[in-house]
């Protein structure tokens, strides 16, 4: 959204459906629960106000999810198969210096050495030569919930009007998204 341009997006046959689920309404939202929003999760980790990174032990479907509140700032939920492992005060939780360590059940650090040490507090639980081992091991860093007001901060009406460009067989079609 520079300069008042609206951004065009490039897929292929197998992004394009997925793509065009996010732009469209509820715009960049997995969905709504009972006026609760649900997010997409995004490949972005959460930094800690540790300087370490919140890491989950545990696998299945992550969910990011407010809750159902009428307050301003309603809690933000991540479940992750079927079970709640964290809950943050609000999404703004998220922002600058971030959650803090005790937030989460895991966090990870990188040292010196270049390995990932995992913790559960304090506690070290485990030491890798590199993410793959330490997802095998069964941890893997925390996904940052895509909240619409973080990632897209100006022009969000030329945002919500994003043109998806995408390859069908031989040729280039292109269609104008227009979430509300």
């Amino acid at each position: 959204m520079y300069r008042g341009h609206v951004p065009v997006l490039v897929a292929d046959r197998w992004t394009n459906d997925e793509l065009k689920e996010v732009l469209e309404s509820p715009f960049l939202l997995a969905s709504r629960r009972g006026g609760a929003r649900q997010f997409y999760s995004i490949e972005d980790r959460i930094r800690l106000t540790d300087e370490s990174f919140a890491c989950l032990g545990t696998s299945g479907r992550i969910e990011w999810y407010e809750t159902a509140v009428d307050g301003d700032d309603p809690s933000l939920v991540l479940d992750v198969g079927g079970e709640t492992v964290a809950v943050l005060d609000s999404v703004e939780t998220l922002c600058c210096p971030g959650p803090e360590p005790t937030a989460f059940r895991y966090r990870y650090s990188r040292g010196e050495d270049g390995r990932l040490s995992v913790f559960r507090g304090e506690k070290p639980v485990g030491r890798y030569t590199s993410f793959r081992a330490m997802r095998t091991d069964g941890f893997r860093p925390v996904p940052l919930p895509l909240v619409p007001e973080h990632h897209v901060r100006r022009n969000g009406h030329l945002a919500r009007a994003t043109h998806r460009a995408f390859v069908t067989g031989d040729e280039v079609e292109y269609s104008l998204c227009r979430a509300r």
